[in-house]
């Protein structure tokens, strides 16, 4: 039987001692990874849960053609010009350019997006034709990127309809 002087048991209880904060360490580390994943997954799975039918969520071009058709009517005359529309996976996005900034608030340019310049609810065919689609409206001055957004009110959808209600 071999026998460990002084300092030999001394840095055999120092490795021990690293190795146990090691292994403290690196499970914090794993506990950690596992919450964010953990999160992660819960916030992936509302994406997956609302896209689940993908064919629901695409937007077809004679609906871009509608939506275009929509807004060309109501801004052919006047400083503000429809400046198109683009689709993206469950939304569709209209632009309008206006000559200045708006004088208001923000919240408020958005309650006038949604009551004034939306679609209005007797446009049947176009919020049929949107579904389970959002109809984001963007005005701006000279940058698409730097503008002012809201989202259209679907009347034909309940969550919409609900919250109207409320």
């Amino acid at each position: 039987m071999r026998t460990y002087t002084g300092f030999e048991r001394l840095e055999n209880v120092t490795g021990i001692r690293h190795g146990i904060f090691r292994w403290r360490k690196q499970l914090t580390l794993l506990c950690a990874a596992l919450l964010v994943l953990s999160a992660c997954s819960q916030v992936l799975n509302l994406d997956i849960v609302r896209f689940a039918d993908t064919d629901t969520y695409i937007v077809p071009k004679t609906t871009l053609s509608t939506v275009d058709r929509t807004f060309y009517t109501a801004f052919s005359v006047g400083s503000w010009h429809y400046k198109g529309a683009d689709a993206k996976f469950g939304e569709v996005n209209a632009y309008i350019q206006i000559p200045e900034k708006l004088d208001l608030a923000s919240d408020v340019q958005q309650r006038y997006l949604q009551q004034v310049i939306c679609p209005k609810a007797d446009n049947i065919d176009l919020w049929h034709q949107l579904k389970n689609v959002d109809l984001q409206v963007h005005i701006y001055t000279s940058n698409k990127n730097k503008s002012i957004s809201a989202t259209c009110i679907n009347p034909l959808q309940k969550n919409h309809m609900l919250a109207a209600n409320a």
